[in-house]
This record gives structure tokens, sequence and C-alpha cells, in this order.
């Protein structure tokens, strides 16, 4: 399945995004955005590693969300919301050193619901965990509370 991009793809515009907030915070950058999906890493370092040096599950899940809900929200048109509805992520093997590396391809694209898979590989292309991202489209009606 091929996501229908219909927003701005420009890296540079996408990780302009990315200069504050949680994503600033661990060092996540979107590497590529192809006609199957979108790819973004983060550094395996002091900020996303456990008290015993290992990658933190929940950096892990982060990634995963972060990378599903651009891309889901490069889907749909301006006016519209891509909200993380459920994470279920599966860690698989553990990382130490190195980059998180990400890919985000979409599984059921809906006009009110979307289901992408984010894999999560080392940089000898192991894979670390893999998550299944369920996200919820809806109008842009102000402020989400």
């Amino acid at each position: 399945m091929k996501p229908s991009w219909r927003r701005p793809t420009d890296l540079a515009i996408l990780n302009a995004q990315f200069q504050q907030g949680l994503m600033a915070r661990l060092g996540m950058e979107i590497t590529a955005i192809d006609d199957l999906g979108l790819s973004g890493r983060m550094p395996i370092d002091e900020r996303t590693l456990q008290p015993m040096g290992l990658l933190h599950g929940g950096a892990s899940a982060a990634l995963a969300e972060t990378l599903a809900s651009l891309a889901a929200s490069l889907t749909c048109p301006d006016d519209t919301l891509a909200l993380c509805l459920s994470l279920d992520i599966q860690h698989v093997q553990s990382g130490s050193g190195g980059w998180a590396n990400g890919t985000a391809l979409p599984r059921q694209l809906g006009k009110r619901l979307q289901l992408w898979q984010v894999d999560i590989r080392n940089e000898s292309g192991e894979l670390l965990s893999t998550a299944m991202v369920r996200m919820l489209l809806r109008k842009n009606e102000g402020a989400v509370t």
C-alpha cells in the first residue's frame, strides 16, 4: 500500500518542526520520505538510554508514534488532524549505541482511521522493535483538549 502525500514533504521543512518539544529533546530527525513511507532516526545516547545502558522502550515508542503521526498527517488535507488512538510495540532486541532508525509504512489508509507499521532497526539493520500505530483523522476544530 502506498501513501498519497497531500502536504509538503521537503525534509528541511519537516525537520524544522522537530526543533522543539519531545522530538528535539530526544534528537529525532526525518531522514527520508518516498512513495512507500517515511523514515527517521533517533540517537541511542544518554537521552534515550535506561539505567542499564540500553535503549529505553519508551524512547522507541516515542519514535514509533512520532513517525506514524507525521506520516499520517502528511496524507491529510490541511484542515485535518491525525491523532494517535493506540500504539502496540514489541521490543525484539536491545540497542546500546549508534542510531535507532525507524520506517513507517501504511497498512490501512481509511478516511477516518489509518494503521501504520513502524519497524525500528539499529545501524546494522537488526530489528530492535516493531510497532502498530492506529491513527484517527478528524477535522481540526481548534485546540485539542
